[in-house]
């Protein structure tokens, strides 16, 4: 079930169902991944997974490198508005 749901959402915000011709390091992967962390016990492994980002390492030096950019926080903002809407 968690699996679907996380196709739905990923589709949702704009993501090709099998992320197709994406960095594994994509600045919209990074946003969903930075989300998934801030707000679910989701582990890194799951995240590379779902997302095709390669190594589970990654997805934490890319959530940490991201959230020291303004832009990426004020991103994230909009993303976790959004979702209160659409939840």
């Amino acid at each position: 079930m968690q699996g679907a749901r996380m196709n739905t959402n990923v589709c949702y915000l704009g993501l090709p169902p099998k992320h197709e011709g994406m960095r594994k390091g994509d600045r919209a992967k990074v946003l969903i991944a930075a989300l998934l962390k801030k707000r679910t016990a989701i582990g890194n492994n799951w995240i590379a997974e779902r997302l095709s980002m390669g190594h589970p390492g990654s997805v934490s030096r890319l959530v940490v490198a991201a959230s020291k950019d303004a832009k990426h926080e004020s991103e994230l903002k909009k993303l976790i508005k959004l979702l209160k809407c659409v939840t």
